[in-house]
């Protein structure tokens, strides 16, 4: 029996350099040197066991590190790729051994995982392994920038009742919300209105939500549409605004990328940034109206800042809100901390959350979704080239249209169910290739 001591990786020839996309944490763990690698042409699958073999004699001996084999793609035909390195990258922990060890001698025997029915059972084995959850975390944090909660520190002069455990209730809400998804090969429209979310006490009282009790992560029905999907939820909201208030320019260009994939031109180099008016007499929509008027800025801040606007009915931390705070004013509100204590704010101008997406008028939050999602093939195609993205370390190109389409044609009679679209990916040259 071998003890698994470091992680066996099989990878095709030519990913070293991008291992680090695959393997978690080893830019700051491990170095190249570390790695024992066979450079020796391979030319049989029955000279691919004898390399796991002696592969698994270093594991046994305990040399640091993970072992890579390098296995040209004439030979590996894809098996001993969808055997080992998909794995980590849907799971970024370390590949099953006894599953590497039967892969190999599968590869040896008969090659079978070429064959499209094994293929497609390894990878819905895969996705339904309970560790793919690591898959969905890491996801979410590049895809929608959740890596960058944890740096986010709200003014507390407006904002007391904002604390790291709403900070990690926010993350483990997405992150919930997305692998149920996953899971149940929801469609990719209810990442947009999805009526259930998951909360615990602490997050439930910030949005609301009664008669929740304890710590503890359930699944609840959403019954506010303003709240459904992923851009109700306070992760979104707070990674995508200021410390000290939104920005419909921060929000809208994240909707337009990660969402529609759609990204906007990037600014003019001499445009100068908008500053907030902490009196309140102005919002920032005004400013932005004002700004809107530079020939140099009117082109884009028109895409922009309306996905922007109808988010403007929640605060920096996810909150709703009928009307912008201040520092000062005559109108008092209300608040309770996060120990519970009271505290008053200030009320400024009311917030417009109406605007324009295409040509089509939206009154706020709620039928801007509804706009959205009359583009369902374009939030596929998008979450395909996220996912592609993360997957591969490089994005869709030109020539990766028509393999894109294609998927999108497979998935479309289902509804475009999310797990549809990433097991289309992954057993297609899309990835494989890549």
């Amino acid at each position: 029996m071998v003890t698994l001591r470091v992680p066996l990786l099989v990878i095709p020839a030519g990913y070293p350099r991008r291992l680090a996309h695959y393997y978690p944490n080893f830019n700051s763990t491990l170095n190249m040197q570390h790695i024992t690698k066979w450079a020796e042409p391979l030319t049989s699958g029955a000279e691919v066991v004898n390399v796991m073999r002696r592969a698994f004699t270093q594991l046994r001996n305990g040399r640091p590190g993970p072992v890579l084999v390098e296995i040209p793609w004439d030979v590996c035909n894809e098996a001993a790729d969808i055997s080992s390195y998909k794995p980590v990258f849907k799971t970024r922990t370390a590949p099953d051994p006894d599953h590497v060890k039967s892969a190999a001698r599968e590869l040896a025997a008969a090659d079978k995982l070429s064959e499209n029915k094994t293929f497609d059972a390894q990878v819905e084995r895969m996705l339904r392994d309970p560790r793919a959850v690591a898959l969905v975390d890491n996801f979410a944090a590049q895809w929608l920038f959740l890596r960058n909660l944890q740096s986010i520190n709200p003014d507390t002069r407006s904002f007391p009742n904002f604390d790291d455990k709403l900070r990690q209730g926010f993350r483990t809400e997405t992150t919930m919300f997305l692998t149920s998804i996953i899971h149940n090969d929801a469609s990719v429209l209810d990442m947009l209105n999805a009526d259930y979310t998951f909360v615990n006490d602490r997050l439930a009282e910030h949005y609301g939500i009664p008669n929740i009790y304890g710590s503890h992560f359930r699944r609840v029905q959403q019954t506010d549409p303003d709240r459904r999907g992923l851009l109700g939820q306070g992760s979104i909201l707070t990674v995508t605004s200021y410390p000290n208030r939104t920005s419909p320019v921060l929000r809208g260009k994240w909707v337009l990328e990660k969402i529609l994939g759609t990204p906007p031109a990037p600014p003019p180099p001499d445009v100068g940034a908008i500053e907030p008016d902490i009196r309140g007499a102005t919002t920032i929509r005004q400013q932005l109206e004002s700004h809107r008027k530079l020939e140099s800025c009117s082109a884009c801040h028109t895409k922009i800042d309306p996905p922007g606007f109808a988010l403007e009915s929640f605060d920096i931390v996810g909150g709703y809100r009928k009307a912008y705070r201040a520092i000062e004013g005559k109108e008092r509100e209300l608040g309770f901390g996060k120990n519970g204590q009271k505290f008053t704010f200030h009320n400024a101008l009311p917030v417009e959350s109406h605007g324009q997406l295409g040509k089509r008028n939206f009154a706020d939050i709620r039928e801007f979704k509804a706009l959205l999602v009359q583009n369902e093939r374009q939030l596929a195609r998008n979450l395909v080239g996220q996912f592609a993205v993360f997957a591969t370390g490089a994005p869709v190109g030109f020539a990766d249209r028509p393999k894109v389409e294609k998927l999108l044609d497979a998935a479309q009679p289902d509804g475009y169910g999310v797990r549809t679209l990433v097991r289309g990916l992954v057993t297609r040259e899309l990835f494989l290739n890549k």
